[in-house]
């Protein structure tokens, strides 16, 4: 089976570029994904990944078997019976990302109650550290890699063994199949539990009404949101609300058609603060200098000054000696896929 798996993939990689590289998975991934809020109580999820030829797609288990249902030609009942396995699940991944998609990007569509959203990011946000801990997940022989993404410190255990650089979630990049990541907080933890040739279809998203926004606007809603959704769910935005209830006794809230779903144990999230990469101006010399320092957001005004002058003094010789003004410029600026802000110094 596994000589099986590595043959498929190393044959997707080859065939990068090709005419036929449908939105069809070579091979699938599933992965166990636990949660942990401060008080040590966990949730379990299922969730695959879907490596095709160029690009894969992440999503919670239940949606990738409803998908696969609806484009292999089962009947209306099993369709409809995969349909309320979905929406009757407790523990669901609200999430679909597809990696490498458009090319060297990634594309995440999320839910905040009423309404679905999309953005797309740079898929070298993450800046892996390769060392040298092995250890052997699925049968295969794996190498450790770590990172700092989203506010939280990562260490991810990648098989070169199986060459695409994919992973759970939108954790991507390394030389080899990611089998399991987990942060340092231990609050969320992937691990690969099933690995398999594939030939299921990895089918787009399939609702339009979809607004797009940006990953920082994004996030910092989506966990304002999930920290009380019934609070935070604003009125005006309610034009219908339905109650689902079930043969077994469960039931469903929808609001405008979209699922409200009530965490238990309530929402662990994936993305805390965000880190920009931004940029800082100044002028000496009638000449424009610019010096990349790294922020976290929320800093307040003072220690954001702090980091300013220390990136000015270690990076320009000019800066060293600067006393001025920092004037915060609200432009903001795309360069390789990352957010940079404007900081002038006058």
């Amino acid at each position: 089976m596994i000589a099986m798996i590595i043959s498929a993939v190393v044959a997707a990689v080859q065939g990068i570029g090709g005419p036929s590289e449908e939105r069809t998975a070579d091979i699938e991934c599933v992965y166990e994904y636990r949660t942990s809020d401060d008080k040590g109580r966990e949730d379990v999820y299922s969730t695959i990944l879907q490596v095709g030829k160029r690009s894969a797609k992440f999503v919670d288990y239940s949606t990738f078997q409803l998908d696969s249902a609806r484009t292999s030609g089962a009947s209306e009942d099993q369709v409809e019976a995969f349909r309320l396995r979905e929406e009757k699940k407790a523990q669901y991944f609200d999430y679909a990302i597809f990696q490498n998609e458009p090319a060297g990007n990634m594309t995440v569509y999320g839910t905040i109650i009423p309404d679905r959203y999309s953005y797309t990011e740079d898929s070298k946000a993450m800046k892996w550290t390769l060392a040298d801990d092995e250890k052997t997940i699925c049968g295969y022989q794996c190498h450790k890699a770590e990172c700092e993404y989203g506010g939280r410190k990562w260490t991810a255990w990648y098989s070169q063994d199986i060459p695409v650089s994919y992973g759970p979630w939108k954790l991507c990049g390394l030389p080899g199949l990611i089998l399991a990541a987990e942060d340092s907080d231990g609050a969320n933890k992937f691990e690969a539990i099933i690995l398999r040739n594939g030939a299921s279809a990895i089918t787009p998203v399939s609702d339009k009404n979809i607004t797009t926004t940006t990953r920082e606007k994004f996030v910092k809603a989506k966990n304002m949101f999930e920290s009380d959704p019934m609070g935070n769910l604003p009125p005006e935005s309610i034009s219908e609300m339905s109650i689902h209830k079930y043969d077994d006794g469960s039931r469903s809230i929808h609001i405008n058609g979209v699922q409200l779903r009530l965490r238990t144990n309530g929402y662990v999230p994936l993305e805390l603060k965000l880190s920009f990469l931004l940029r800082i101006e100044y002028e000496t010399h009638s000449r424009l200098c610019h010096i990349p320092c790294r922020l976290r957001d929320g800093l307040g005004a003072a220690e954001r000054d702090k980091r300013l002058r220390k990136g000015l003094r270690r990076e320009s010789r000019a800066g060293r000696d600067y006393k001025g003004d920092i004037v915060l410029d609200d432009s903001w600026l795309h360069d390789i896929g990352r957010q940079r802000r404007v900081f002038a110094f006058r």
